[in-house]
């Protein structure tokens, strides 16, 4: 069995109330200087063909601090799935290797992202293309922004922790339905993954959910061992 390398996950709520605030401050930016939004976007947003050329290296991880701010169904969401799953997972493998998968599964998304979106569209090789992929908001050109890549990471992580644990799930928005945690996680991602494939154009980058989930099943995989019978200790 799995037990706890800490009694508490700091990090989980520090990285939810990080969220909260940024996308409370963007909410405010949004409604007094629309302009000022899509800067931030465009310089802290994860645009792939900016960082395939060197350009805003920095937004592959400040992306994972910002949300659609048109909604708050975005910040809600993935905080919420951070709540849910982040807890347990950084309680179990201790904070640093919790904020290992937490970034490095964001870094798998956005890299997965970018390739994904470099190489099967058109990039631009002139000056023109290249102000003309911004003006139309061609694929290589759109900022990624949210932190799904890292949770879809913490939720495969969770999986491999806690298979047998039950989730319960709303079918259809009004069924409960309770199943083990590895089947519900599971398809998830394979949802994910075949939205990823069908509708390649869409505005939710389910390419960077897949290339979490795939991150964190990696390196859950990797810690697995370590923590299969071992004793409680509480660090402090």
């Amino acid at each position: 069995m799995y037990v706890q390398e800490r009694p508490g996950s700091p990090a989980t709520y520090i990285i939810i109330a990080a969220n909260v605030v940024i996308w409370l401050i963007t909410v405010l930016i949004t409604a007094s200087a629309g302009r000022m939004y899509l800067w931030i976007l465009y310089n802290f947003g994860a645009v792939p063909i900016l960082i395939v050329n060197g350009i805003n290296l920095h937004s592959l991880i400040t992306h994972m601090f910002l949300h659609d701010t048109s909604s708050i169904w975005h910040i809600f969401l993935n905080m919420y799935m951070l709540f849910l799953f982040g807890r347990d997972v950084e309680q179990t493998l201790g904070t640093f290797r919790f904020l290992l998968v937490y970034f490095l599964s964001g870094l798998g998304g956005s890299f997965l992202h970018i390739f994904y979106f470099t190489s099967f569209f058109p990039t631009p090789s002139t000056t023109e293309e290249l102000v003309r992929c911004f003006q139309l908001s061609q694929p290589p050109c759109v900022p990624s922004i949210g932190a799904s890549g890292a949770i879809f990471g913490l939720m495969a992580t969770y999986a491999v922790l806690f298979p047998f644990r039950r989730l319960f799930l709303l079918w259809g928005f009004f069924l409960p339905i309770a199943a083990p945690a590895i089947a519900v996680i599971l398809v998830l991602a394979l949802i994910q993954t075949l939205f990823m494939l069908a509708t390649p154009f869409s505005s939710i980058a389910y390419t960077a959910h897949v290339g979490g989930f795939i991150t964190g099943l990696i390196m859950a995989l990797l810690f697995r061992a370590t923590y299969l019978r071992r004793r409680i200790y509480w660090e402090w």
